[in-house]
């Protein structure tokens, strides 16, 4: 029950028989000195295994501990989040001089290994699990063309949710990958050398092949994070579809300026982007921008199509009703509302190009903008197709 305590002591014990074994001439009377039925009694006293189960909860318990509150900043410089400052105290605590006894070297080696594998197959559930964090309120009605532009000044940097937690995992199974080299050149191999091991390749194998295992999550991982950036940018194209009601039969003026929602778009996006710029250790992928606005502009697409279907059935519903109630055609050069609808949905996308170059993507690094901008100029120069 006191694993320091007895640390210490086996540790002065050894330390002192070992120097009775230097006393020794040859192998033989070392070999001899090890088989004295005192000698033996005297080792026996020493329950290593439960030692070990004593360290083992000791260890473990506090990076699961921590792995249950993921958002949880790290306390120094190294992470960015506590649990990955905690899996790091783990490794290095297997083989701390108040902990690590020779003769349990390969459980502690062992360990080491099993806390990587820990780590690793929370952290795949954790970035697999479905949904994002609380979608903001779409806010401005469309069609007014203010900007209500501008980064979120929201977040929270201590206390990390959403995409934020997830530049932020990246950014340390990364930093924790290219340190267990380290691990095993600075702390492992000095506490092996002293119990005569000399197979330090396969361990280097081992810690190796660990490495690659954390660094394979990385994509998974900025997988998760487009998704969610996507998702909370998408939410402003819910007003999309309320582009028809502003225009129909409201005897509005022509449209000149783009809808409200439109600088709205890409904010969470520009949040995240502009909070990598500002921290130097907090990696912002500009493929991951890309990635982001491409999935953007395809939910983009798909709205505007659907808008620019409905127009059209309620246009052509509408001509058959005017034609069987009234033959007075409109005044020339007179907009209709359909037109109107259309040049809206062209000013919207033309715009929403210009937010995108404001976050350093050229417009033709996303190939569905290209298509989407084909859709609302066709449609506009061509009402009837």
């Amino acid at each position: 029950a006191l694993p320091k305590s007895f640390q210490r002591r086996f540790s002065a014990s050894v330390a002192f028989l070992e120097r009775l074994e230097r006393l020794c001439h040859n192998v033989s009377q070392v070999e001899n000195l090890r088989a004295q039925p005192c000698y033996v009694r005297f080792m026996a006293k020493w329950n290593l295994a439960i030692y070990f189960q004593i360290r083992f909860q000791e260890i473990a318990c506090q990076l699961e501990s921590a792995i249950t509150q993921p958002s949880q900043r790290s306390k120094g410089d190294v992470f960015f989040l506590s649990c990955h400052e905690a899996l790091w105290a783990a490794l290095h605590r297997c083989w701390d001089e108040d902990v690590f006894l020779a003769p349990l070297s390969h459980r502690f080696w062992k360990l080491t290994l099993q806390l990587l594998a820990r780590h690793r197959g929370w952290l795949q559930q954790y970035t697999a699990r479905s949904g994002v964090g609380e979608e903001t309120s779409s806010g401005h009605e469309a069609g007014d063309g203010e900007d209500g532009g501008g980064c979120d000044a929201s977040v929270d940097l201590a206390n990390p949710q959403g995409p934020v937690l997830f530049v932020m995992l990246h950014c340390d199974v990364l930093n924790i990958a290219s340190k267990l080299g380290s691990l095993l050149t600075d702390t492992v191999e000095p506490r092996l050398q002293q119990t005569g091991f000399a197979q330090l390749q396969l361990l280097k194998e081992g810690l190796d092949e660990c490495s690659q295992l954390l660094t394979s999550l990385a994509p998974s991982i900025s997988g998760r994070l487009v998704s969610d950036v996507a998702k909370a940018c998408c939410v402003q194209l819910k007003m999309v579809p309320d582009i028809p009601r502003l225009y129909r039969r409201t005897n509005r003026e022509v449209p000149s300026k783009p809808s409200s929602y439109v600088p709205q778009i890409l904010s969470p996006l520009a949040t995240l982007r502009h909070l990598g710029r500002q921290n130097v250790n907090l990696n912002w992928d500009p493929a991951w921008t890309e990635s982001v606005l491409e999935e953007v502009t395809k939910q983009y697409m798909t709205v505007t199509k659907d808008v620019l279907v409905s127009v059209k059935k309620m246009e052509d519903s509408l001509k058959r009703l005017k034609r069987a109630r009234d033959r007075t055609p409109l005044p020339e050069g007179a907009a209709s509302d359909d037109d109107k609808i259309r040049l809206q949905l062209y000013i919207d996308v033309e715009h929403f190009g210009i937010k995108m170059e404001e976050l350093g993507t050229p417009k033709s690094k996303v190939p569905s903008y290209g298509a989407l901008m084909e859709i609302v100029e066709a449609a506009r120069n061509s009402p009837g197709l």
